[in-house]
């Protein structure tokens, strides 16, 4: 069972901006949008990212012997295979960031050359490696890193398999109604305009599919 609990964002734009016909308040509510989108893809790795820590958070969540340490070949078709097998033999697809899908390539490269035109050259990976496609996930930096250190949401340590049209093992839920509160600007003393909504979500793994994970 996924629990959700109570998340909430508010956003405020000053009085004089509105009244001055600059305000743009499509722009504004799509804030709350990104917000509550950036919190679920954060939420939705962590939970990943927590099943895959140890050996025995992958054994307790069914996937111990879907698991393999190293980029290469014997790898990465021991991993596929397993995973299509365990859900029926339907094709798997490879899911990670830019720079782990970058890694994947042949263990033989003597003659293997780019032209400047190439997928590996242009999106920097290969669309398809040992009949398995490459997808990427997409990334953002976490929010309180941007003013120092810069640190992306999606680690770039992993490559997960995916079975297509399997139980995806994150859950994402949400309950109740939306509520907005609206403070008019004559009722605040800075004079702001401030628009609150809270949404009950919950994220959590439940391994209905089993999937598998590669370690850089």
């Amino acid at each position: 069972t996924v629990k959700a609990s109570k998340r909430t964002v508010t956003v405020g734009v000053d009085w004089y901006h509105v009244a001055s016909g600059k305000h743009d308040w499509g722009r504004w509510g799509m804030k709350i949008a990104k917000s509550f989108e950036a919190y679920i893809n954060m939420a939705v790795i962590k939970a990943l990212t927590n099943v895959i820590a140890t050996e025995d958070n992958m054994k307790a969540h069914g996937i111990g012997g879907y698991y393999a340490n190293g980029i290469d070949d014997t790898n990465w078709l021991t991993v596929s295979k397993n995973v299509s097998l365990a859900n029926g033999g339907v094709p798997v697809y490879a899911l990670g960031t830019n720079i782990a899908l970058a890694e994947v390539l042949p263990e033989a490269t003597d003659g293997f050359r780019f032209g400047s035109n190439d997928d590996y050259v242009v999106n920097g990976y290969l669309p398809h490696y040992k009949k398995v496609p490459l997808i990427e996930i997409d990334n953002a930096l976490v929010p309180n890193t941007i003013n120092n250190t810069p640190k992306s949401i999606v680690g770039d340590d992993y490559i997960y398999m995916i079975a297509m049209g399997s139980h995806k093992p994150v859950k994402v839920v949400f309950e109740g109604n939306t509520v907005s509160v609206h403070n008019d600007a004559s009722e605040t003393k800075d004079r702001t305009y401030a628009l609150t909504i809270d949404m009950w979500i919950g994220v959590d793994v439940i391994v209905g599919s089993k999937f598998g994970v590669i370690l850089k």
